[in-house]
């Protein structure tokens, strides 16, 4: 795969949502393999576990293009509803929200990560204990469904500004991103856009 070889190493979320970019309307699998670079890092099961989800799901390509079109014209909320329903094996929430964030794009609300770190987070600082297994009804209280406050979190996120470099080149932290909560406003904002390890 071309983009592989056009990736930075080591890879931070720009760097992401710039290849998410170029090569999104085209194929939707060079931009899913791009988020679950970032995602694993230098995890060394991320390679398998990626082409697993598109190996035993021979929909793969069409679920990701449609799910990656729904988060851009519904929203994330609405495409991790329709993802719920159209789940690809050996795909959880995750790494579905890691790819629904990178395919994001203004002016619907965006998609943000909801893994075990923010899980972790949101629990021990908002005391709020929000469901990893596609329960639907979490996820839509935890995105910001106020268009313009998301959108500042999710731009945060994408942002060099924030700690993020990731994967190939250094090893993961296992620690939430560095901005208090108080910074954006609601907890629920801060930990989604930590998404995942960040250093």
């Amino acid at each position: 795969m071309a983009l592989l070889d056009r990736l930075p190493n080591p890879i931070g979320r720009a760097d992401v949502t710039a290849a998410v970019r170029e090569c999104l309307e085209q194929d939707a699998v060079p931009a899913f393999v791009a988020a679950m670079v970032w995602g694993y890092g230098r995890v060394g099961y991320g390679p398998f576990r990626t082409a697993r989800v598109l190996t035993d799901n021979p929909g793969a390509p069409t679920v990701l293009r449609e799910a990656a079109h729904r988060v851009r014209r519904d929203g994330g909320p609405s495409a991790f509803g329709w993802l719920a329903e159209h789940r690809l094996a050996w795909l959880g929430v995750a790494f579905a929200t890691k790819f629904l964030f990178y395919c994001s794009q203004p002016p619907a609300t965006p998609a943000l990560v909801l893994d075990r770190l923010v899980q972790g987070w949101l629990r021990e600082h908002a005391q709020w204990r929000v469901r990893l297994d596609w329960h639907v009804a979490d996820y839509q209280a935890y995105v910001p469904h106020d268009r313009q406050l998301g959108h500042r979190a999710w731009t945060r996120a994408v942002s060099d500004g924030v700690p993020d470099v990731r994967g190939r080149g250094h090893p993961p932290a296992r620690q939430p991103m560095g901005r208090p909560a108080a910074h954006l406003g609601d907890a629920r904002y801060a930990a989604g856009c930590a998404g995942g390890r960040t250093t």
